[in-house]
């Protein structure tokens, strides 16, 4: 199957839209759906960490998504992928450092046991919604940023065997 860089490049931007819904789950969750009289200060570091990599998932979209309606991004198509994959890296230690620890899932695990049922609940649908972002980054965009980086040099690389591209 051939890849274009046009078709590679919708998968980037199909792949950054979805990132952006699934960290927009994160925030709502994370943010509106805090639990009531729990003011811990796991929930504020969970806060806090959704809404940073909210923001990176973001940005990773925006820089890819067209702004206007015919279409055309607001860069070259490689700046704005390479932009993206910049802002999907730093959503990626965002995730690691402050969500996806295994200290982060212990201690999650400990306040929905100390806390009851409403804690509880709150901590599973976070603990979802992280596990959903690492999906989606690792299955969908990651895998999306490298088949166009690919097919980006593979086009390079015959300009460059056949003397066109010097």
């Amino acid at each position: 199957m051939t890849v274009t860089v046009q078709s590679a490049l919708s998968e980037v931007q199909v792949s950054a839209r979805r990132l952006r819904e699934i960290a927009g789950e994160l925030v709502l969750t994370a943010v509106e759906d805090q639990p009531r009289n729990c003011q811990v200060h796991l929930v504020a570091v969970v806060h806090d960490a959704a809404l940073e990599v909210a923001d990176h998932a973001d940005q990773a979209d925006t820089v890819v998504s067209p702004q206007d309606g015919d279409g055309t991004l607001s860069m070259p198509a490689e700046q704005a992928v390479a932009h993206c994959q910049q802002h999907v890296t730093m959503l990626g230690a965002a995730l690691v450092r402050g969500l996806a620890t295994p200290e982060m899932h212990y201690d999650l695990a400990a306040l929905g046991r100390e806390r009851g049922r409403e804690v509880s609940a709150w901590v599973r649908e976070i603990s979802r919604c992280i596990q959903a972002c690492q999906i989606v980054l690792w299955t969908e965009v990651q895998p999306a940023l490298l088949s166009y980086w690919q097919e980006l040099a593979d086009i390079t690389g015959r300009d460059y065997v056949s003397g066109d591209g010097r």
